[in-house]
């Protein structure tokens, strides 16, 4: 007996575009843990967003009434020059792929083609390099969190305020990365 799923309720092959992709805040694949009230109160403007564009590339979809997390899911992430993650863990095991660009973890310097694994409810945090970074996010879940990892008041105005003096670079460095990321009109689906 067994009980896997016909192969007639789930496509064998699921094409996708970083055009169509959603923008990762508005997929609801990810969900804010733990938002600490300092990030809040000094969230004067959009800073320390402009630096960031994550999308779903792709996303394992349940079958209709269905209440299941697992299944795959893939994150294309651009952080602009000298963009700094807050420290912040996730509730599931996630496989980091650089695809271009450098970024520093710890003191470890990776580059296009590595990558690094971090474990569930591990907290992490890197620093994309002097050319920004792409990382491409695998998970074996359809929805994740992400939980802040430091509440400490002084950090998060160090935050803003870096990235409050960047934000005029990264806004050209964003502009510049999603330029040629329209849509296609004439790309056969």
């Amino acid at each position: 007996m067994t009980t896997d799923t016909p192969s007639a309720a789930r496509p064998s092959i699921q094409p996708f575009t970083y055009a169509d992709a959603p923008e990762l805040l508005e997929s609801g694949v990810m969900e804010f843990k733990d938002v600490p009230e300092a990030s809040i109160v000094n969230a004067k403007d959009d800073s320390l967003g402009v630096g960031l564009v994550s999308r779903v590339l792709f996303r394992d979809t349940p079958l209709e009434g269905s209440d299941r997390t697992d299944g795959l899911s893939l994150v294309h992430a651009w952080l602009a020059p000298h963009y700094q993650l807050p420290p912040h863990s996730h509730d599931g095991d996630c496989l980091y792929y650089i695809a271009s660009g450098t970024l520093i973890l710890g003191k470890r310097t990776l580059g296009a083609g590595d990558g690094f694994f971090v474990p569930k409810d591990s907290p992490y945090r890197y620093t994309a390099g002097p050319d920004g970074v792409e990382v491409i996010e695998f998970r074996t879940s359809i929805k994740f969190d992400y939980k802040f990892a430091d509440s400490n008041d002084a950090r998060w105005k160090d935050r803003y305020s870096y990235a409050t003096n960047h934000r005029e670079e990264w806004i050209a460095a964003r502009d510049e990365f999603l330029k040629d990321k329209a849509p296609e009109t004439d790309v056969a689906r």
